[in-house]
C-alpha cells in the first residue's frame, strides 16, 4: 500500500503555520499535514524515508537522548535503557506496575510514585510516562519541521477511544511540553472514520465499525455517518490488548519448542523476530530464521492458534458495542480495519466471519489514523472540511448524593463536548460547606465506582436544610477532559475543580465494571430503593424533632407523646435495617403528622394576619 493522498476541494492553511495530525502510536507514531499547495493530506516521511516512526526512547550513559530508529538499534544492544511500548504505562495503577515491571526490561530499577511510574536513566535522572512520551513528540515535531522547511506548532493528537480523563490529560501535556498547540485530543478510531468518509470512500447514512488492533491498545466504535456528520454512537476496547501480546504468544511456543531458549537474555531481538514472523506470514505460508544457532519457525496455522485468545477478546468487545449502540449485525454497511495487527489474514478473516461482511482495508491501516488527524488539525485551523465532529463518553460520570448513591449527570456514550447543570441543597441547618465527590462508573453505589476528584465549596451563609441552591455543572470538552463547577446561587459562593485523578481504572476493571451493571442490576435497583427509603426516613425524623421542639405548645400531650413513639421506633427500624417496618412507620407517621403540620400552618397564617392587622 503505498502513500495516501486525499485531496481537500476547498480551503487552503497559511505556509507560515502548520497544524499536523499525530498518531501517537504504541509501537509506532506517525505525523500527517494538509498540503496547501496540492491540497492534499500527506503522511510525512519522518524516519529515515519511512512513515513509521518507532515510538521508543534511549538513554545512553552518556550522549545524546535517542528516539524513532536509533532507539530501536540501540535496545538490541541495551534493552535495559530502552523505553517502549510506553503508552501502556500512561495513568496505569500502583497494581498495574507491578504487573508490568514483569513484562519491560527497562522497569526492573523504575518505581511508582505520586501516582505514575517513574524511570530512572543511567544519569539518575527520573522520566515520567509524560516525559517519555513528549521525547517522541517533540522528535516528530522536529523532523516534520525540517522535511517541510516549516515550524510546526500545532497539533491534533489522537488516542484510543477507551483512554480515561487522566490518560488524555498526560497525552495533552505531553503534546504540550514538546512545544506544541494541542488543538484536540481525538479517539484513534474516530479519526480513521473521518479519513474514510471525508474521502467519499463512504456513502453516506451508513453503520460503520472501526476495528483498530494496533502494537499495543485495541478499539472499537460503532459511528453513524450522515450528510458529513459522524457520530459516534459506541465504543469499547482494552488498551492492554494489542499485537504485543501476540508476538509474546509466539516467544512462548518458540520457548516451549526450544528449552534451551528460555532465560535468553537477548529478549528485545526475540520480540523483533516474533514480529517479523507476524508480518512475513501475511504474504507467505512459513517463517524461518537461525537464532544463534536455534532455528525459529512459524507456520500460519501455529499463528493462529497462538493469536485465538487475543482476537477473541476483540470480538466479545464488537459484540459490546453493537449492544451499547442498539445496533443488530445486520445493521452494519461497512467495516473498517485500522492498526498494523489488522494486516494479519486471521484477523481479517474472523472479524468477516463475525460481521458476516467482507472487511475494508483499502487505505492504509498503519496511516489512517494520522490522516483522519489531519484533517481535523486542518478544520480547527480554518479550513471549512464540511463535517461535524461527534464523539462520546466511555463512561457515566456523576456526584456522590445522601446514603452513598451515584447521581448521574452524564451517561455513558452521552455526545460530546456537553455540559449538564443540575440543583441540590443542603441536608442539615447551618450548613457553611458542601463537599461534592465526582465518580465515574455505571453502578448505583458509589463503593462500586471510582472516584475522580473532590473538592469542598465552603463559605456558604448558616441557612436551613433544603434552603441554599447549590448548581453543579458538569462540563466534558471537546478532549473528553472533565470540568466541575459548583455555585450556591443564594449567596454567589462557588468552586471549580479540572478532574485529573491519580489513581485509575484498568480497562478489564472497566469491563468488569460494565458486566457488574448488568449482572448486578437488580440488587442495585433495590439498593438504590433500600437507601432512599432510608434517607427519607432520617428526614422524618429530623423534621418531627423540629416539629416536637418548636410547636410543643400547640400540639398537646397525646399527640407529642404518639409522634414520640413513632419516632422512636423509626430511628430504631433504620438502625436495625427492616425495610418492612420502616415503611410502615413512615406511613403512619405521616398520617400523624400530616394533619399536624397544615394545623399549625394555618395556625401560624391566623397568628401572623392577627399581627399584621390595623
Amino acid at each position: 500500500m503505498g502513500k495516501i493522498s486525499i485531496d481537500i476541494k476547498s480551503g487552503v492553511l497559511s505556509s507560515k503555520e502548520i497544524a499536523v495530525g499525530i498518531d501517537l502510536g504504541t509501537t509506532n507514531s506517525l505525523v500527517a499535514w494538509l498540503d496547501p499547495s496540492t491540497r492534499k493530506v500527506e503522511v510525512l516521511p519522518i524516519a529515515e524515508g519511512q512513515t513509521l516512526f518507532p515510538s521508543i526512547v534511549h538513554f545512553p550513559s552518556s550522549g545524546k537522548v535517542s528516539t524513532g530508529i536509533q532507539a530501536r538499534e540501540a535496545m538490541i544492544d541495551d534493552p535495559i535503557h530502552s523505553i517502549y511500548s510506553i503508552k501502556r504505562l500512561i495513568g496505569i495503577t500502583a497494581a498495574e506496575f507491578g504487573e508490568f515491571k514483569n513484562q519491560y526490561p527497562y522497569l526492573a530499577g523504575a518505581h511508582y510514585d505520586e501516582g505514575t511510574a517513574k524511570i530512572e536513566s543511567q544519569d539518575g535522572q527520573l522520566h515520567t510516562p509524560l516525559d517519555i512520551s513528549s521525547y517522541i513528540l517533540s522528535s516528530i515535531r522536529d523532523r516534520a519541521s525540517l522535511l517541510k522547511s516549516v515550524s510546526v506548532s500545532k497539533a491534533v493528537i489522537t488516542v484510543p477511544a477507551y483512554f480515561d480523563e487522566t490518560q488524555r490529560s498526560i497525552t495533552k501535556q505531553a503534546g504540550e511540553k514538546a512545544g506544541l498547540e494541542v488543538l484536540r485530543i481525538i479517539n484513534e478510531p474516530t479519526a480513521a472514520c473521518l479519513a474514510y468518509g471525508y474521502g467519499n470512500t463512504l456513502a453516506t447514512s451508513r453503520n460503520i465499525v472501526v476495528y483498530d488492533l494496533g502494537g499495543g491498545t485495541f478499539d472499537v466504535s460503532v459511528v453513524r455517518v450522515d450528510s458529513g456528520v459522524f457520530e459516534v454512537l459506541s465504543t469499547n476496547g482494552n488498551t492492554q490488548l494489542g499485537g504485543d501480546d501476540i508476538d509474546r504468544s509466539i516467544i512462548e511456543l518458540w520457548l516451549k519448542h526450544n528449552p534451551s531458549l528460555k532465560g535468553h537474555t537477548d529478549g528485545a531481538m526475540l520480540r523483533m523476530l516474533a514480529k517479523r514472523a507476524k508480518e512475513n506470514l501475511a504474504d507467505a505460508d512459513l517463517f524461518k530464521f537461525d537464532f544463534e544457532g536455534v532455528v525459529l519457525s512459524l507456520q500460519p496455522s501455529e499463528l493462529e492458534e497462538v493469536s485465538e485468545k487475543w482476537i477473541d477478546e476483540t470480538i466479545d468487545s464488537c459484540k459490546k458495542a453493537l449492544a451499547d449502540a442498539g445496533l443488530e449485525l445486520s445493521d452494519i454497511h461497512d467495516i473498517i480495519m485500522v492498526g498494523g495487527s489488522t494486516r494479519m489474514v486471521y484477523v481479517k478473516q474472523r472479524v468477516a466471519d463475525f460481521f458476516n461482511r467482507q472487511v475494508n482495508d483499502r487505505i492504509n491501516p498503519d496511516e489512517v489514523v494520522a490522516v483522519g488527524a489531519a484533517l481535523q488539525a486542518a478544520q480547527l485551523s480554518g479550513v471549512d472540511m464540511g463535517h461535524l465532529l461527534l464523539d462520546v463518553t466511555p463512561l457515566s460520570l456523576g456526584i456522590e448524593t445522601a446514603g452513598g448513591l451515584m447521581d448521574v449527570l452524564i451517561p455513558r456514550n452521552s455526545k460530546i463536548p456537553i455540559s449538564v447543570n443540575r440543583q441540590y441543597t443542603t441536608q442539615r441547618d447551618g450548613q457553611t460547606s458542601i463537599r461534592i465527590s465526582v465518580y465515574q462508573g455505571e453502578r448505583d453505589l458509589i463503593e462500586f465506582n471510582r472516584e475522580l476528584a473532590t473538592f469542598l465549596v465552603s463559605g456558604i451563609p448558616g441557612m436551613p436544610a433544603g434552603f441554599p441552591k447549590l448548581s453543579i455543572n458538569f462540563k466534558v470538552d471537546a478532549d473528553g477532559l472533565l470540568r466541575v463547577s459548583a455555585k450556591e446561587l443564594r449567596s454567589g459562593v462557588q468552586q471549580e475543580v479540572a478532574v485529573n485523578p491519580s489513581a485509575n481504572l484498568t480497562n478489564d476493571e472497566v469491563e468488569k465494571q460494565l458486566e457488574s451493571s448488568i449482572l448486578h442490576a437488580e440488587d442495585d435497583k433495590e439498593a438504590r430503593a433500600r437507601i432512599t427509603l432510608f434517607e427519607e426516613a432520617q428526614a422524618m425524623i429530623v423534621s418531627l424533632e423540629k416539629l416536637l421542639v418548636n410547636s410543643r405548645e400547640w400540639i398537646g400531650e397525646r399527640v407529642e407523646e404518639e409522634l414520640r413513639v413513632l419516632c422512636g421506633s423509626l430511628s430504631m427500624a433504620v438502625l436495625n435495617g427492616d425495610v418492612s417496618n420502616v415503611k410502615d412507620l413512615l406511613s403512619k407517621l405521616e398520617k400523624s403528622a400530616n394533619p399536624i403540620a397544615e394545623e399549625l400552618m394555618n395556625k401560624s397564617i391566623s397568628a401572623h394576619l392577627r399581627n399584621t392587622s390595623v
